[in-house]
């Protein structure tokens, strides 16, 4: 993309294609002087060697973020498939507070994208942004992983200053 790409993730199609979802970057110039990056969620699809970009790209921009939700901070999408066919990706962001959270996108066949929920927050217990989610099922529950940023030392806790978190459950998939 025009500035740089950030991480991403990749299912199957019902054909045998790969999709991939990246953020894509744009620096935006500021009035001020300086910039700013824009990311979004974009999409390819490819075959294993050659990769296509969608034409209706970006697929989740800032028009897709709720009230309240970071316009700056958001980027590093995992997408999976359901049980049922459809297909359903969380990606990064910051709430108002400025503490991490993953935001809930579904979709019906993976290339028009709608917003179902803040996943889950923060509340700057485990550093502030969330970055490069990972969601998978693991004997019957529900794994999410994520590597927070700038996680601050507690007592013999988090003394490097970044990890990565993972949290066992079940997701709502209903209610998200």
């Amino acid at each position: 993309d025009r500035d740089g790409c950030f991480s991403g993730s990749a299912v199957s199609l019902p054909d045998g294609r790969q999709l991939l979802m990246y953020t894509g970057v744009k620096r935006i110039p500021l009035e001020e002087g300086g910039f700013r990056d824009e990311q979004t969620q974009c999409l390819a699809v490819g075959d294993g060697l050659d990769y296509e970009k969608y034409e209706k790209n970006p697929v989740l921009d800032v028009e897709n973020i709720p009230e309240g939700c970071s316009k700056a901070d958001f980027r590093d999408p995992k997408m999976w498939v359901n049980e049922d066919g459809t297909y359903s990706c969380v990606v990064a962001n910051r709430a108002a507070d400025g503490s991490g959270q993953l935001l809930l996108y579904t979709s019906q066949d993976g290339f028009e994208w709608k917003f179902k929920s803040v996943l889950i927050e923060n509340h700057n217990r485990f550093g502030v942004m969330w970055e490069c989610p990972d969601v998978f099922r693991l004997d019957g529950k529900d794994v999410l992983m994520c590597s927070p940023m700038d996680m601050l030392p507690e007592g013999f806790e988090y003394h490097n200053g970044n990890g990565t978190l993972y949290l066992l459950g079940t997701i709502d998939e209903e209610n998200g």
